[in-house]
């Protein structure tokens, strides 16, 4: 009897302590129902609260645009933008992280992980790529993985810019995986070696790709830019005949082309119609009977180093450009034009010229302007521009006359001694009246549409250094 009771009591315990439990968990579920209700609650409170905030109000296009402002400003270690933006606000990362476009920069660098370029990928869906390769940090060359999960993107690249340091080997190793593809969509190619001139070469780095094929050896019909700074590919060149913009910028010495390789690249293209020279890009001197016959080549700007020696002549006497129609020299003194200035052929279609700071004499700008006679914009970087503005108030003459066509005159930095710019302007009135003038600080002029001075466009890393 006494166990049957026992056991009763037990059971009585035991079912009272279950029914505390199931009670205490009903409970718990209850409250951590409410906090889940709680949570979504706040993030409602705290999503309509950011609409009523100025920027919560802007339209998701609006906001993704400004989006892809902010990620264009991204600097190499710092978080980039549109990290940041996808972390600020549930609306944020939602807009961020479906704008493809937002997404489109691959950043191909020792401190950009497969996984996070899987997610760049994955968030830029269809929309075109930018790849850029960054090899100045350190000596580093991509694994397998990074390749695996970037080269099945190959349709999708519009740009590639190759940032190296002294060391070539991530370099060759880049392009010798380029090699076999087809970039049907790219445009641009882009390889910069950065401190060139300063830093010492590795040891046992490449200085030569001659074994190699074409990068893209299967095509990049698309292909409008090539910009080289600090290295030339003596035989790895993707095709080229597509080729509209070329920039050539201080190649290394022992890469550097002879006058045939280099008139074999120009001439590679029909489509050529713009090309810049920045210091030393070709070896050796010209030979007499080269010539280099650029029929579309309607815009080209030399700079030298310092001092410039005879680099531009060089390159003016080879070309033949019949419808070139924009001339911008770089520091150029009247001795490094005179070879070109003497018999050679006259530039009827030339009708913009850009001179920055040149050292000519009277005589070097009589025959400069009747080498290139239809001038109609000349923009001029001249600190002490007297000699040449008294050129331009001489009376028209009939054997020649100095930009008879002349209508539109930029000079910087615009302030000459007193009298010499009022008087060109008076002695051009009738003949070659000019209709357009921009200075850098400039006042009302009678008859004349005085503009605030309008910088050239800047060339690929050259800062201007007015």
């Amino acid at each position: 009897m006494n166990n049957t009771e026992d056991v009763e009591d037990t059971l009585t315990q035991l079912q009272s302590e279950i029914s505390s439990l199931e009670s205490d968990k009903s409970a718990l579920l209850q409250l951590e129902r409410l906090d889940s209700s709680l949570s979504r609650l706040k993030a409602r409170y705290g999503a309509v609260k950011n609409r009523t905030a100025l920027v919560g109000g802007l339209p998701n296009e609006i906001l993704a645009k400004i989006f892809e402002f902010g990620r264009d400003l991204n600097m190499p270690g710092a978080e980039y933008f549109e990290v940041l933006a996808s972390h600020v606000a549930s609306v944020w990362r939602e807009v961020a992280t479906t704008t493809p476009s937002l997404w489109r920069v691959l950043e191909i660098s020792p401190s950009r992980s497969p996984d996070k370029l899987k997610t760049y990928i994955a968030r830029a869906k269809a929309c075109s790529l930018e790849l850029r390769f960054d090899f100045t940090q350190e000596v580093w060359v991509p694994d397998q993985f990074v390749w695996e999960t970037v080269l099945p993107t190959v349709d999708q690249w519009r740009t590639l810019v190759i940032s190296t340091g002294p060391d070539d080997s991530a370099l060759y190793t880049t392009l010798a995986h380029l090699e076999p593809l087809r970039a049907s969509l790219l445009e641009e190619i882009s390889i910069k070696r950065v401190d060139n001139s300063s830093v010492p070469f590795a040891a046992g780095t490449h200085h030569g790709f001659p074994n190699s094929a074409h990068s893209f050896h299967a095509g990049a019909p698309r292909l409008k830019i090539l910009r080289l700074e600090g290295t030339y590919l003596s035989s790895n060149w993707p095709p080229l005949t597509s080729i509209s913009t070329l920039d050539l910028h201080h190649l290394r010495r022992s890469t550097r082309p002879n006058w045939n390789r280099f008139r074999d690249l120009l001439v590679s293209s029909l489509q050529l119609s713009s090309l810049s020279i920045y210091g030393d890009v070709v070896a050796g001197k010209p030979g007499s009977n080269l010539d280099i016959e650029l029929r579309n080549l309607r815009s080209l700007r030399i700079r030298g180093t310092t001092p410039l020696g005879n680099r531009a002549s060089d390159l003016l006497l080879t070309l033949s450009a019949p419808n070139l129609k924009s001339l911008t020299l770089f520091d150029i003194v009247h001795t490094d034009l005179d070879p070109f200035l003497h018999g050679s052929q006259l530039f009827q279609s030339l009708t913009s010229l850009t001179l920055y700071w040149p050292n000519f004499l009277r005589t070097t700008w009589i025959r400069l302007f009747q080498t290139m006679p239809s001038i109609s914009h000349l923009t001029l970087m001249h600190r002490q521009p007297e000699e040449f503005l008294a050129l331009l108030s001489d009376p028209l003459a009939p054997s020649f006359s100095p930009c008879r066509h002349l209508i539109d005159f930029a000079l910087y930095p615009g302030n000459p001694r007193e009298g010499y710019l009022e008087n060109m302007i008076l002695n051009r009135v009738v003949h070659a009246p000019l209709q357009v003038l921009r200075l850098g600080m400039y006042a009302e002029v009678p008859g004349v549409q005085v503009l605030p001075f309008d910088l050239p466009p800047s060339w690929p890393a050259w800062p201007e250094q007015l």
